[in-house]
């Protein structure tokens, strides 16, 4: 751990002292990985302390791996900046992009879990009512967390350019199932 922590003060040093060096790229990807590994680290601790470092070195990760991408968004490391930056952000957010319940469900007789459904449950409308799209769906604002998240995809998105990309998918799915849950139709 200790080895780690001098390592991650002296790449922080040289990034800071040779901000247009030629290894710049390449170091600046590596502080980003040490960051990560620190990170990693200190999140799999038992001590909440150290849980809680360990989300901040996430943090960290992703604003280095955001920076090597803005040095080169052509390198070598730029899908590997690119998706890690998006998982730093995601272990610092702690967030779940599956928008499943955070808390436990109960089992029906075929052990399907299931969630009581706390909103109240609106009056069957017949054929030829119509829906007030405003009043029935209103829109709602994004999290901060969802923002972030929105973000870190949106930077994602703006470097990895491969059409056949696996995290693409994955990403849009992801969107569209915010835009739906917040009901931006506009979107």
């Amino acid at each position: 751990e200790r080895t780690y922590q001098l390592a991650q003060n002296a790449y922080q040093v040289f990034i800071d002292t040779f901000p247009g060096d030629k290894d710049g790229y390449e170091l600046q990807y590596y502080y980003a990985e040490l960051l990560w590994a620190l990170a990693t680290n200190s999140y799999n601790s038992k001590d909440k302390g150290e849980r809680e470092r360990g989300l901040e070195y996430f943090k960290l990760a992703h604003d280095q791996f955001v920076k090597t991408l803005e040095l080169d968004p052509e390198g070598k490391y730029t899908s590997d900046a690119a998706f890690a930056q998006m998982l730093a952000m995601k272990n610092y957010l702690e967030y779940d992009e599956t928008g499943g319940q955070k808390k436990s469900c109960k089992l029906d007789s075929e052990g399907v879990c299931s969630y009581r459904d706390k909103k109240k449950k609106k009056k069957p409308k017949d054929e030829n009512s119509e829906v007030d799209a405003e009043t029935d769906f209103p829109e709602t604002d994004y999290t901060d967390e969802e923002q972030k998240m929105l973000g870190s995809y949106d930077i994602y998105t703006k470097y990895v350019k491969k059409k056949d990309d696996k995290e693409l998918p994955k990403i849009m799915y992801h969107r569209a199932k915010l835009m739906m849950m917040h009901n931006k139709f506009d979107e």
